[in-house]
């Protein structure tokens, strides 16, 4: 809105197949769709899938939540393969750092484009997990690597670019 340019859809299917296209306009080889388990979100999160396919992307991340339940928290760590159970990996972390570990570990994040096809509240809280659990957002167009390096302990995080949908409005 700040520059002036709107962009109208017709339904969620529509919003997420433009999603996808603009990924690939973008320049964003490997994308991930987080939703919301309701209709809309199925529905956005399917078509963005498909199209991102038949684009020639690789999609390798997909995952859901409840919209109504009351912590994002559980099943944003299982998106981000964060549940020790499933994770030999980030096991190994937890026992040699203790609590620090949840704090101090670096996601396997395999995408560099994520979309949450959600209203703006619940979107702004799982973006505010992301970072907390590792995940290095976009908030540059060219992120220093060195320091991105020093804070991951010597290795280059993925850069995620987060991406909305309309209701994105604030």
């Amino acid at each position: 809105p700040a520059a002036g340019v709107f962009r109208m859809v017709g339904s969620p299917a529509d919003e997420g197949r433009a999603v996808a296209q603009l990924a690939l306009a973008e320049g964003f080889p490997t994308v991930a769709v987080f939703a919301p388990r309701d209709d809309v979100g199925g529905e956005s999160a399917a078509a963005f899938i498909e199209e991102a396919k038949r684009l020639g992307l690789q999609v390798t991340g997909e995952g859901a939540y409840d919209p109504t339940g009351g912590s994002l928290e559980p099943e944003v760590k299982d998106f981000l393969g964060m549940v020790p159970a499933k994770n030999p990996r980030f096991a190994e972390h937890l026992r040699r750092n203790g609590k620090k570990g949840w704090l101090n570990y670096t996601p396997d994040i395999s995408f560099s484009l994520l979309y949450l096809p959600d209203r703006y509240d619940r979107a702004a809280l799982v973006a505010a997990f992301l970072p907390y659990y590792g995940v290095e957002l976009r908030t540059t167009e060219f992120p220093d690597p060195e320091r991105l390096r020093r804070k991951h302990g010597g290795v280059m995080p993925q850069v995620v670019q987060l991406m909305g949908g309309s209701g994105w409005h604030h």
